[in-house]
């Protein structure tokens, strides 16, 4: 579902927003809508620009877009899933980071630092669920924890 909500929230990131219903390049969000996008577009930039990896700092620009569609997707995910009766979050989440494993050497990483408007899979994994109360919740995340983000920081596009 999460993959899924991925692509559907591509639509809405900071390519797909300039396009209208019909496909046409067309400014069709009213401007106090796209001014405040445009601020969380740079907030989401903020995130991830200069997160170190093992090859090297994140580029937060050229991967704004595919971050904006892995927090819309695990979003929309993680609200669908809060319908089922007998959801388990700490499933939800684990899965959530299954998807992005990836074996790659160094050269190869810092290639894709380079040119992949994806993010590095170990980030993808660990940002987009740490601007989710749920994720707190579930792992008893606290201020101590690698992984925490103040209340403040975390990240709501949609």
């Amino acid at each position: 579902g999460a993959v899924i909500a991925h692509e559907i929230s591509h639509a809405f990131d900071n390519n797909g927003a300039q396009f209208d219903k019909e496909g046409n390049l067309n400014k069709w969000w009213l401007d106090k809508d796209y001014e405040a996008f445009e601020e969380k577009q740079k907030e989401m930039i903020a995130l991830f620009d200069g997160v170190e990896t093992e090859a090297g700092p994140a580029n937060g620009k050229l991967i704004v877009s595919e971050n904006i569609a892995d927090q819309g997707g695990i979003t929309a995910a993680l609200t669908a899933a809060k319908d089922e009766k007998d959801v388990d979050l700490k499933a939800f989440f684990s899965q959530w980071a299954k998807i992005w494993r990836m074996k790659a050497s160094k050269e190869f990483q810092q290639m894709l630092l380079s040119v992949d408007v994806h993010a590095p899979a170990k980030l993808r994994a660990n940002i987009p669920p740490t601007n989710l109360e749920e994720f707190y919740e579930t792992f008893d995340v606290k201020e101590t924890d690698k992984m925490y983000r103040a209340p403040e920081n975390r990240l709501k596009i949609w």
